[in-house]
């Protein structure tokens, strides 16, 4: 399973923007729906690999968060709740959201407990910064052509224009610097080193 830590940066010198993170991940489809677990800092269980990399791209997205991925068991049967899940992939997302925390660049860490699975670890890792790098560099007009075009995949970029109210060429050029084609191609590779971790991963057992 897929337990994510995230903790607000800056939260002594900001607004509390727990309220914006659970309205951006809302509909996902979570095992364990995120919750504020101490401060600034919110949790959740995901059991699969889609809704695991959706939910970092939506975080990525918002900006102003370090992510802990921990990928492995945990203890069933599941709480009510995640703050009180346990389990690997609960000391996994723990330890990777401190590393997060010291990374300047991409703000992502995944860690497992297998050291078995350390090398398929370090490379969803990169792979997820490399993806990061293109969200956090994009600028508002392109981020206004790409959520349009997310919103609506089998417009034109015509129709995208005239939604916008701006030249098709403006769309062209926005889509084009945005990197968004390329980075949905790696989305697949993501989503299939996300399930491989998992389904390498020692066997959750019930609690005695």
């Amino acid at each position: 399973m897929f337990v994510l830590t995230v903790d607000q940066h800056d939260s002594r010198r900001t607004t509390d923007r727990v309220p914006e993170l659970l309205t951006a991940l809302e509909g996902l489809g979570m095992r364990l729906p995120p919750e504020r677990t101490a401060g600034d800092e919110v949790q959740m269980l995901a059991d699969s690999s889609d809704v695991a990399l959706s939910a970092v791209l939506r975080i990525l997205e918002l900006g102003g968060w370090s992510i802990g991925l921990g990928i492995g068991p945990v203890e069933h049967p599941l709480p009510g709740s995640v703050r009180e899940g346990r389990g690997d992939a609960f000391v996994s997302a723990r330890l990777s959201v401190e590393t997060a925390r010291r990374t300047s660049s991409v703000p992502v860490s995944v860690r497992t407990t297998d050291p078995r699975q350390r090398e398929q670890t370090e490379e969803l890792e990169a792979l997820l910064r490399l993806i990061g790098r293109e969200i956090l560099s994009r600028k508002p007009g392109q981020w206004r052509v790409v959520r349009a075009m997310r919103e609506d995949p089998s417009a034109t970029q015509g129709d995208i224009a005239e939604r916008l109210g701006i030249t098709q060429q403006t769309v062209s050029r926005a889509y084009t610097t945005s990197g968004w084609r390329e980075e949905q191609m790696v989305h697949p590779l993501a989503r299939r080193l996300l399930a491989m971790l998992d389904l390498t991963s020692d066997r959750p057992s019930p609690v005695s």
